[in-house]
């Protein structure tokens, strides 16, 4: 991922913000994810890059 982009912090990564959140990794943006109460969406976005945050402060 480039340097020189911003990193981008997305929270709601359900069914729909999973969709949104993995767009923003496949345009190159580092993404740092909060946790969600189904793990298979964060997972995935983990699994293509992006961070997860543990709480959202």
């Amino acid at each position: 991922m480039s340097e020189d982009k911003p990193r981008v912090g997305y929270a709601g990564v359900g069914l729909m913000g999973h969709g949104a959140a993995k767009n923003i990794l496949e345009a190159g943006y580092p993404l740092t994810v909060l946790g969600h109460r189904n793990r298979e969406p964060v997972d995935d976005l983990v699994g293509r890059g992006a961070r997860e945050a543990k709480t959202g402060a």
